[in-house]
């Protein structure tokens, strides 16, 4: 054939062309989206017809052209459409034939392709009888260049080789030169891999991906009708949930195959989105008609999405997901999983083979495990189904995560001997393997160290957070500086000195070896030591008695101290020249966070200043000077550009570059330098708003912290993280930390810990699911409106409980520090006869006291929950620690949130809420909340008070883990009602009242919104300025709606408005005499009225007409 002139054509569709060979009796074969045909009718299907391209066609002989200039060239008419669903009804007999050639062509491949019972042997493959050894032989090794390279393809996507061998899902081919593989041949293809398309006994179809010998694909096709496939899971896989019945739903065989190797479950496989759709639509037909005893059968359906481009794998999930749901079936049965946001994918979309090749079989896993707890919103699935609290049925919830575990408990008597064992194997050993040990609160951590370590073999040092419990621990503790003239730290010397605290200063700041209190000491302490000192004290000068206690503490062999003296004190580790054995009690935190203002630094640049001039003057004299004064010109333009840098920057919170830093941990670290020896170095400074006391040694610190990547910079101030002392005496090893809430950090790095769980029947733990309550609900930014709302709602649950009948001296009061401020300043709960001592606020009354032992009821309002960015310096310090440590690194921060449902740990119940979209970030902020809440119960001691009925009461949303042994055994909804606008009203009615009886005449609506914009108030419109007058006279008591324009709404009140009243409503008489005198008004007038003293105001439509229908407004 010779290529013809080009004419006028048009684009012909898939039908068309097929009808219109089927018409003119063409004999034709269809492979995807080409058609080859017979135009000769000499048997040879030399033309071929691209579908995709609208028919452009070319022939071996060179032709080629559109399809029209085909037809002409053939002489026939094309085949005339009547209506849409012409090509379906038309000539439905040839297109069965077709369809059942594809069929018959797709089950010749598959029986022609060979399965693999092992790598070196085939089986079910085509007869090769007939062929000679030399074609037998080269058959075979084409064969297994094949395979090979579907070995080779298998591992490159991370799939086990079993999925070849042990399946059945895959068979290989050759691919030959000649025929319709000879293009993929061309581009370098050796070997196929053919995969069946339904039951693999009987394929109705088969997709083949071409390979080259590396074992990387060039091409796929397929042939045949798709339809879904089953996949059994690979022999001797391991289930990720407890029980069977889940199956996996995706599209595509290696990303199917990928999540069945991460989970061990059952899988489906679809190979397109429109195949999936249509089998879950045909399903939920079928639903329709079934009992509700065989819907609430089924098997829970997990659906793998993919994030297309497009949005086609998004849709498809969704409107599969609908149908079923719209068919009877709970949305519990039909879940679904999209991405890590962190997976990036291929450039069209994302699906899990890119989740399982990014973060590993493990990483998979739990991102599938998240994602069954959280079900993120899917763009065209109604938000209803995908965030509503989920309840999955028993099978499942056991093999769920969070909670997998819950700890087991016992009694105290076993706790106690689990302690013991504990503490005893650490201190008779010297291994330099860390331990943990989880123990509640009150089972007596301290008093069994104490005792335990009496008998140990090494020496030891018991590590507790306040001298308190360190005087329980051990016989001798570390002494400390202190202004008590009758305490072993009172300095002689410098009595005004403060604060002491736990603060190092003996040599420096106390001058010791100058001071002849220090002096005395010393010579006692070496006459003790040698026999032949001359002690030469003065006579009448006392001996400095902290000198004398820290040496005693040197050469005891059992000791305690504050986890502040471990920190300033690193003698305090060895006893002689041997090391101690270390057991931190609740006293292991890996990372000291501090804020510096740029001011400090500006400090420290004028000490390096001073210090160079006069090194400079001294160089003159003495020349061991030259090196100090050239290190402090090399520092001094390092902290005149950090302090500049600080300042400067006014921005969101940004970490620190160590790259940009390299030398200043070297310069702050050169050993030339001197300066920061001395008193000065050590004085104390305070910050510009007074609260932080920060040695000038910090610097060092700053240096530290920047080269480890945990320094940040935000609103002109300085974060940094700076590793602790029981950080590196981990890292040396031979440590046992002993918590009741061993961080998710301490357990990445010391897995296996031992737990000694008491069992609590006495206490019963509620959470009421009212809110958040962070520290943006006490917040002052709405001149205190959100901290007086919630104040009223707190008060108003205590006089609840008091009148049930609890004693006001055993109810204690947890919550945000402004609150409870606020609380004690109002004087109201003292008024009700709790004691002041029975509140406290976060950070520093859920830990650490003992001083609510005889309260029986907790009230925790909200959570101890960090936040964003204090959040995130927190969370990167500790992943910086697990990574120094030399454990797996977490995942990086990132702050991006998302709605999920999880279970309440020891229910069976599920709560919607919302937390950070990273799983590592989620779980560290799930366990850190946990563990402050666990904390703050432990103040109750409930396992030594087995007799006396506990209750703790939680207020907040917040989704618990099931770490640190936390359970809930009661969840409840809210019960108040009132709401933010209805403090609100309050407020604003006590203004009027109060400027109305201080002017002796009713207050006009711009004078009062003058008042109002003075005190930094929200104006109010003229419905409302009626209603405050209304209220302040008793007229009625709530007003809800009608007062939005005071101000948005609270999160918390947009969902539980109180119903209105009559005696809320405006009566009509009110409005006869302003509407006495409106003319006729119909609906559309343009023209607007304008009363007596209303100027300025639009009542607005509604008002108008439901006034002159006689109703109310």
């Amino acid at each position: 054939m010779s290529t013809l002139q080009s004419k006028t054509t048009r684009f012909f569709t898939a039908s068309e062309i097929i009808d219109t060979l089927v018409t003119a009796g063409i004999p034709f074969k269809k492979y995807g989206m080409e058609i080859e045909a017979d135009t000769k009718g000499n048997g040879h299907y030399s033309c071929k017809i691209s579908i995709k391209k609208g028919g452009l066609w070319f022939s071996s002989d060179g032709g080629r052209g559109t399809f029209s200039q085909l037809l002409r060239l053939l002489k026939i008419a094309p085949a005339v459409s009547t209506a849409p669903a012409a090509p379906k009804a038309r000539n439905t007999e040839a297109l069965a034939k077709l369809q059942e050639e594809s069929n018959k062509d797709a089950h010749d491949i598959w029986s022609n392709a060979w399965a693999i019972k092992s790598l070196t042997d085939f089986y079910d493959g085509p007869d090769l009888e007939g062929m000679t050894a030399r074609q037998k032989g080269a058959r075979r090794r084409a064969m297994e260049v094949a395979r090979d390279a579907s070995v080779l393809y298998l591992q490159s996507s991370k799939l086990s080789e079993k999925w070849l061998t042990e399946t059945g899902i895959y068979r290989i081919a050759v691919c030959e030169k000649l025929g319709e593989n000879r293009k993929q041949y061309d581009a370098g293809a050796r070997g196929i891999l053919v995969s069946p398309m339904g039951h693999p006994l009987n394929p109705s179809g088969v997709q083949r991906l071409y390979l080259t010998t590396d074992g990387v694909k060039v091409g796929r096709k397929m042939r045949g009708q798709k339809a879904m496939t089953v996949i059994p899971p690979l022999p001797g896989a391991l289930p990720m949930l407890a029980e069977d019945g889940v199956k996996v739903h995706g599209e595509g065989l290696e990303t199917v195959l990928a999540v069945m190797q991460a989970s061990g479950l059952k899988g489906r496989v679809y190979w397109d989105a429109g195949t999936m759709k249509s089998v879950f639509l045909h399903n939920a037909k079928l639903t329709e008609n079934a009992t509700l005893e065989q819907k609430n059968a089924l098997d829970t359906q997990f659906l793998l999405v993919d994030m297309d481009r497009s949005g086609t794998g998004q849709n498809v999930c969704a409107d599969s997901i609908r149908a079923m749901k719209n068919a009877g079936i709970t949305p519990e049965k039909m879940i679904y999983a999209l991405p890590p946001s962190t997976v990036s994918g291929g450039g069209k979309s994302t699906d899990w083979r890119d989740v399982y090749l990014d973060l590993g079989e493990d990483g998979c896993k739990r991102a599938l495990l998240d994602c069954m707890n959280n079900q993120k919103p899917l763009p065209g699935l109604d938000v209803s189904v995908s965030v509503r609290p989920v309840i999955f049925s028993k099978k499942l919830k056991q093999g769920k995560m969070p909670p997998s575990v819950t700890e087991s408990k016992g009694s105290l008597e076993k706790a106690n001997k689990i302690v013991q064992t504990g503490i005893l194997s650490h201190v008779n050993s010297n291994s330099k393997k860390n331990s943990a040990l989880a123990v509640d609160c009150g089972v007596g951590k301290s008093h069994l160290a104490a005792k335990m370590t009496n008998s140990s073999t090494y020496p030891t040092v018991t590590v507790t957070p306040t001298r308190e419990l360190a005087q329980d621990a051990a016989f001798m503790v570390a002494p400390a500086r202190s202004p008590d003239k009758f305490t072993t730290g009172y300095c002689n010397a410098y009595p005004e000195i403060e604060p002491f605290s736990e603060k190092w200063r003996s040599i420096v700041v106390h001058k010791c070896r100058t001071c002849p209190h220090g002096l005395a000491a010393m010579d006692h302490i070496y006459s003790q030591n040698d026999d032949n000192y001359q002690d030469n004290r003065a006579p009448g000068v006392d001996m400095c008695q902290y000198i004398l206690a820290t040496d005693a503490m040197r050469h005891s062999p059992q000791i305690a101290a504050t986890a502040q003296k471990l920190e300033t004190d690193p003698t305090l580790t060895k006893c002689g020249d041997e090391r101690r054995r270390i057991i931190l009690d609740d006293t292991c935190n890996l990372n000291e966070h501090k804020m510096i203002l740029p001011h400090l630094i500006s400090e420290w640049g004028q000490l390096t200043r001073f210090a160079l001039k006069y090194d400079q003057k001294a160089i003159l004299d003495n020349s061991k000077f030259i090196a100090r004064e050239r290190a402090e010109r090399k520092l001094l333009p390092l902290l005149d550009k950090l302090a500049a840098f600080v300042a400067g920057y006014s921005g969101d919170q940004v970490q620190i570059d160590p790259r940009k830093w390299r030398t200043f941990y070297q310069r702050v670290h050169d050993i030339s330098i001197k300066y920061q020896d001395g008193t000065t170095a050590e004085a104390v400074r305070m910050d510009q708003e007074g609260k932080m006391v920060i040695p000038l040694r910090a610097l060092k610190s700053v240096a530290i912290a920047i080269q480890r990547g945990t320094a940040w910079v935000a609103a002109g101030k300085l974060f940094i993280a700076t590793p602790t002392q029981a950080l590196e005496h981990i890292k040396k090893g031979g440590v046992l930390v002993a918590d009741a809430t061993l961080s998710m950090a301490v357990r990445a790095i010391i897995p296996n810990a031992i737990t000694a769980r008491v069992n609590t029947p006495n206490l019963k733990i509620i959470q009421v699911l009212s809110g958040q309550h962070s520290k943006n609900s006490v917040s002052e930014k709405d001149n205190g409106l959100s901290r007086s709302l919630q104040a009223k709602r707190l008060m108003l649950r205590v006089r609840e409980i008091l009148e049930s009948g609890v004693a006001p001296d055993k109810i204690c009061i947890l919550s945000h520090q402004r609150l409870i401020q606020y609380l004690l300043e109002d004087g109201e709960p003292q008024g009700l006869g709790i004691p002041a001592g029975n509140l406290g606020w976060f950070g520093n009354h859920n830990r650490g006291h003992n001083n609510w032992k005889e309260c029986t009821y907790l009230i925790q309002w909200g959570v101890a929950r960090l936040g964003g960015t204090n959040a995130e310096r927190r969370y990167m310090a500790d992943r910086q620690a697990v990574i120094e440590v030399g454990w797996r690194a977490w995942n990086t921060w990132s702050g991006d949130w998302c709605k999920r449902s999880k279970q309440v740990p020891g229910t069976s119940m599920w709560a919607s809420g919302e937390g950070y979209a990273e799983p590592d970030v989620d779980a560290w902020d799930q366990s850190w909340v946990t563990g402050e809440t666990v904390q703050a119960i432990g103040r109750l001691r409930a396992v030594r008070r087995l007799d006396k009925a506990l209750v703790v009461e939680i207020h907040s949303d917040f989704q618990f883990s099931a770490d640190h042994g936390f359970q809930v055994n009661e969840v409840r909804e809210r019960t108040w009602t009132q709401t933010k606008n209805d403090v609100r009203i309050d407020r604003l009615a006590e203004i009027y009242s109060s400027l109305a009886d201080e002017r002796g005449v009713p207050v006009g609506q711009r004078d009062f919104n003058k008042v109002l914009a003075e005190m930094g108030e929200q104006t109010v419109n003229w419905a409302v300025m009626m209603k405050l007058a209304r209220l302040t006279t008793g007229a009625y008591k709530y007003c809800i709606d009608e007062c939005s324009q005071t101000g948005n709404f609270h999160p918390d009140d947009s969902i539980n408005f109180m119903q209105k009243k009559e005696e809320n409503m405006l009566q009509p008489e009110d409005w006869q005499r302003i509407m006495e005198n409106v003319p006729n008004w119909e609906p559309g007038d343009p023209e607007e009225y304008n009363f007596e003293d209303d100027e300025g105001l639009d009542f607005g439509l509604d008002w108008y007409l439901a006034v002159a229908a006689g109703g109310g407004a």
